[in-house]
């Protein structure tokens, strides 16, 4: 009966530390992945095929990462993959004029295009791709991605292997919100067609376009705002920041276009539109508490400064392609890794390419890798991991900040104010866990562990303990067999130990008690990232015997001296000396043994008079 208690009880155990670990590994979402932009594929000659040759190495070091254990959810391409120059040509170099491809033509180039772009991506080890448009995904800028889409249909077919998402919402006549939203748990990637958003700087187009545009911008409220959508991160190729080609490269070509639009309050922002949509975005989307993160590319500026800073919730990517860079000081092309914890931090490492080596180096301005990774894995409560990486970024640390920083984590995740049963109590996160369900849970866990533990205290402060007689090693071999074999034969004639007053044996020294590895875990283990000890130790420091027995041997040559000295628990952790029991045991094989059994009869019934 007590052995099915004790499996019983250990199944009991064994459930509530795996749905404790189950709710909080589940309770918060953290996610990486990869923002690529701007590739311009088709450009015309020589930058075509640098731009290709980046992209490829780009794949290629994605590849390594993940080999160095980099887990990305997923990539992202925030549009100009150079679908404009596929469907068109220029006919007018001075102006920038263009005019379509015949069908044919459009068709036959659709098809070689996505049939490069495969065989570039087609080896990555990041499964799923995101794609939106950028404004030289269209045709002149004009708010119509019907070569964008058929672009992408033909890419998907070509790349089986891959999961390949059009992020791209439909068009506002037919949205169904089939499109536009990539969902993890309750957290929404949400793409935002703003491509014809330049408005290829003709202020003729601010009215005739403003209702489309002013949709765009509704698209990603109404998907923002979804009841199932906890928070959400906006992905989009054209910022809404001051474009650096016109403030920092002396372009006098644009402010001049804009001149006509006079009541423009952002006359050098990447955006030409209406400014009611400027507002309505700024008010309903940046200003979300929802929206966590703001996505964009578009930027061709060499200066690597230019995107290592954050602006509010806008992280700028900067491109692979060398458009404008070709002939600068410095180049600054790459693409960037973004991690996201539970807590919805986000923090996000650039890569810079180095066309010289075609490879790719580490942000040397962003704050030390390591320590980026440690705080991710700290925000996931992998301590161990997390511990690991804070060590490594205080030895790498450049700075005296980050070094201090990178202590401060070490010390958190170290600190022993952190026990497993304050972590237990709380582990909540109100955004994704259900603490009116872990609570008892954790509690539950306490409660039989201590239960568990009273009933080890309990049997085991009941028994006897015998520990091995020194002196002659055969027959303390004898003794050692002697004790339990001799109690088995009494109960197995006249029933249990409490019915013939015999105290229960536990063990020999070293002694391990009955079913207490049967309770418990028999060695240390991790509890969502806390380290729980072995109990088992815990247990055997707690439990003492009411009896013990230690004893010795004589040889006399003929004859054997056998003495016990039985000695009873006092105050729990003392003893006290209560009964000495002797015997001679003589030579012969078979009267030496039943001395021996008689002596040990002895021991039980003098043993039992103490009690």
């Amino acid at each position: 009966m007590r052995t099915e208690l004790n499996s019983k009880a250990q199944y009991l155990f064994l459930i509530l530390v795996l749905t404790v670990t189950w709710s909080v590994s589940g309770s918060a979402q953290a996610v990486r992945f990869v923002q690529v932009t701007d590739p311009h594929l088709f450009d015309a000659g020589q930058e075509g095929a640098e731009n290709k040759a980046a992209l490829a190495a780009c794949i290629k070091k994605l590849n390594e990462r993940i080999d160095e254990q980099a887990n990305y959810q997923f990539a992202v391409v925030t549009g100009d993959i150079g679908i404009e120059n596929l469907v068109s040509h220029v006919i007018d170099e001075r102006t920038g004029k263009r005019v379509l491809e015949d069908q044919g033509t459009r068709e036959q180039q659709l098809e070689a295009g996505a049939d490069q772009l495969a065989t570039i991506i087609a080896p990555s080890k990041i499964r799923v791709w995101l794609f939106l448009p950028g404004n030289n995904d269209l045709f002149t800028e004009e708010p119509d991605t019907q070569y964008y889409r058929a672009f992408i249909k033909r890419l998907q077919s070509k790349l089986p292997s891959l999961i390949v998402i059009d992020l791209c919402p439909e068009e506002p006549g037919g949205n169904k919100q089939e499109l536009g939203s990539y969902r993890i748990g309750r957290l929404a990637f949400i793409g935002f067609n703003n491509a014809s958003f330049k408005n290829d700087n003709d202020p003729n187009r601010i009215s005739l376009y403003k209702k489309t545009q002013r949709d765009y911008v509704e698209q990603v409220i109404n998907r923002v705002n979804g009841a199932e959508v906890a928070a959400a991160l906006i992905f989009y190729h054209i910022p809404e920041i001051d474009d650096p080609h016109i403030v920092l490269n002396s372009d006098d070509k644009t402010p001049k276009a804009r001149e006509a639009y006079a009541d423009n309050p952002y006359p050098d922002s990447s955006w030409f539109v209406d400014k009611d949509i400027q507002k309505l975005w700024k008010d309903k989307v940046v200003k979300n508490t929802k929206v966590r993160g703001l996505f964009a590319g578009h930027l061709h500026d060499w200066r690597q400064e230019t995107y290592s800073g954050s602006l509010s919730k806008l992280y700028i990517c900067p491109p692979l392609a060398i458009k404008r860079q070709d002939k600068t000081p410095s180049q600054a092309r790459g693409f960037q890794e973004v991690s996201i914890d539970g807590s919805g931090r986000i923090s996000r490492v650039i890569l810079w390419y180095n066309p010289a080596e075609r490879n790719f180096d580490a942000d040397p301005s962003s704050r030390n890798n390591e320590l980026q990774l440690a705080l991710f894995y700290e925000g996931e409560q992998q301590w161990s991991d997390a511990e690991s990486h804070f060590r490594e970024a205080v030895a790498k640390a450049q700075s005296t900040s980050d070094r201090n920083v990178a202590l401060a984590g070490l010390k958190r995740v170290k600190d022993p104010s952190h026990p497993w049963v304050k972590a237990a109590l709380g582990w909540t996160d109100p955004a994704f866990l259900a603490p009116y369900v872990l609570r008892p849970l954790g509690l539950a866990v306490i409660v039989l562990v201590l239960w568990l533990l009273y009933i080890g205290v309990r049997d085991g402060s009941r028994g006897m303990t015998v520990r091995p007689f020194e002196g002659d090693d055969e027959l303390a071999k004898l003794l050692a067999v002697g004790f339990p074999a001799t109690r088995a034969k009494i109960m197995s004639i006249l029933g249990t130990p409490d019915q013939v007053f015999l105290p229960a044996v536990l063990g020999v020294y070293p002694f391990v008690f009955p079913r207490q590895d049967e309770l418990l875990p028999q060695e240390s283990f991790e509890l969502a990232g806390i380290k729980v000890p072995n109990l088992n130790i815990v247990l055997k420091w707690l439990v003492r015997p009411r009896l013990q027995v230690t004893g010795g041997i004589s040889d006399l040559e003929v004859k054997k001296y056998l003495y016990a000295e039985v000695w009873r628990r006092r105050w729990w952790f003392g003893t006290q000396l209560a009964v000495l029991i002797t015997r001679e045991i003589p030579s012969g094989y078979y009267s030496g043994r039943v001395e021996v059994e008689n002596f040990i009869f002895d021991v039980y019934l003098k043993a039992n008079a103490t009690r």
